[in-house]
């Protein structure tokens, strides 16, 4: 807490919050001895997205020690790395060692990297698009992650050109049943109100 300057009342405030905590199951009318949780904080709780975020504060470090870039987002952590075509093995070799620090990071303090979840896109130009053929995958641990054509990233579908037709077929797609909704009902409206209708149905995607 110190090292992102939460210092004094505030500091004991929070330790007095976070620590000593203890749990127990009830299983009809049976409850076990009390258990001490050294980790974790309470589900639901008002300061559990606030905490959180401060406990795996020390994965920007981790990343920062290879020369990467990265955004974290809740429990989701984006690595990444540029590189010049030529130079891709070098790279994907930083990016599997960053990796596997946050592995044994996070192996360490009672959290789990998600094989099966991840993903890796290499972003690039078509024209460097052969020359970045031998960047196709990334071993995780005993994981082989193959390039992905696209990801979804917060709601956005981004795809390696950066072109965004996914995104854009994505939306069209959504929009299409609201549209033939309103086709629907169309004679029953006026054009104002039709187009004023579409235009919400759009916003709110």
């Amino acid at each position: 807490m110190k090292s992102i300057g939460i210092t004094g009342k505030a500091l004991e405030w929070l330790r007095s919050y976070f620590e000593d905590r203890k749990q127990v199951i009830n299983i009809n009318g049976c409850t076990s001895k009390p258990h001490t949780l050294d980790t974790g904080v309470p589900q639901g709780s008002i300061l559990g997205p606030f905490g959180f975020p401060i406990y795996q504060a020390p994965l920007g470090s981790i990343i920062s020690s290879h020369g990467g870039k990265y955004h974290l987002y809740a429990d989701d952590t984006q690595v990444y790395v540029s590189f010049d075509p030529p130079n891709g093995d070098q790279s994907i070799e930083i990016l599997e060692k960053c990796i596997a620090d946050i592995s044994k990071w996070m192996h360490s303090n009672h959290l789990k990297l998600n094989h099966g979840k991840t993903e890796f896109l290499v972003l690039c130009s078509k024209y460097n698009d052969c020359r970045v053929e031998n960047v196709s995958s990334i071993k995780i641990g005993e994981s082989l992650i193959t390039n992905s054509k696209s990801v979804r990233n917060i709601g956005a579908i981004l795809d390696t050109h950066m072109s965004m037709v996914d995104q854009i077929n994505s939306i069209c797609r959504s929009c299409y049943p609201h549209i033939r909704s309103i086709g629907r009902i169309r004679h029953l409206i006026t054009k104002s109100a039709a187009v004023e209708r579409r235009e919400m149905r759009v916003g709110m995607m």
